[in-house]
């Protein structure tokens, strides 16, 4: 069984298929609490990884994260993307929580440093780089204002205590673990879980 390991933004994005294809506009992705993205906006977020090319340069292209399905990705993949959208959107609410608001220069200190730590970040949508911006932002001043180790325990705290669901086509939310699990079903729905394939980038928390 996996740990508890929930922490800002996550790590490495590696590999198992997972079709994008056919989507229902309006159906939830994720819910956490009240919050919800919904599985359009979710595709549209590993599309914006997976066509960015720059991004995965250094690991032979995004070739790597695409599934054996035509429009697909690999699960390990959307899996990462998918927790670190719940962990954006738990950050948001312990945000809101604290009264924090985020200014100008918030903004602009974590597009200075996403920009010099992440390979590819101008080649994002530019709606995208925007709420991106907006995401570690938030995280970053989450970091100086509780500590990241209270941070880490606030996470901790608010996805214990907050209901959170993902829609079956990104897999199963393990509430004992806070963690993903590959959805299941047979393999023209989920495709191969063996996983594999060498680690991606990753973002930047400050």
């Amino acid at each position: 069984m996996r740990t508890r390991r929930l922490v800002p933004v996550a790590a490495a994005l590696a590999v198992a298929t997972l079709a994008t294809f056919g989507c229902a506009e309006q159906s939830a992705g994720v819910r956490v609490g009240d919050a919800v993205v919904s599985e359009a906006s979710i595709v549209d977020e590993l599309d914006a990884y997976g066509n960015n090319e720059a991004l995965f340069a250094a690991a032979g292209g995004s070739e790597a994260i695409r599934g054996d399905l035509r429009d697909s990705y690999q699960q390990s993949f959307v899996g990462d993307l998918v927790e670190q959208r719940i962990i954006f959107m738990l950050s948001e609410q312990i945000f809101d929580d604290e009264g924090l608001e985020l200014s100008d220069a918030d903004r602009q200190q974590a597009q200075d440093s996403i920009s010099s730590q992440m390979t590819g970040f101008d080649d994002f949508p530019s709606d995208y780089r925007t709420s991106f911006v907006d995401d570690v932002a938030r995280t970053n001043m989450l970091s100086d204002e509780l500590g990241q180790e209270g941070f880490n325990a606030a996470l901790l705290e608010k996805a214990s205590s907050t209901d959170i669901e993902v829609s079956s086509r990104f897999g199963v939310w393990n509430a004992d673990t806070l963690a993903l699990e590959p959805p299941p079903g047979p393999a023209a729905t989920a495709g191969d879980t063996s996983g594999g394939g060498e680690p991606l980038p990753t973002e930047p928390t400050g």
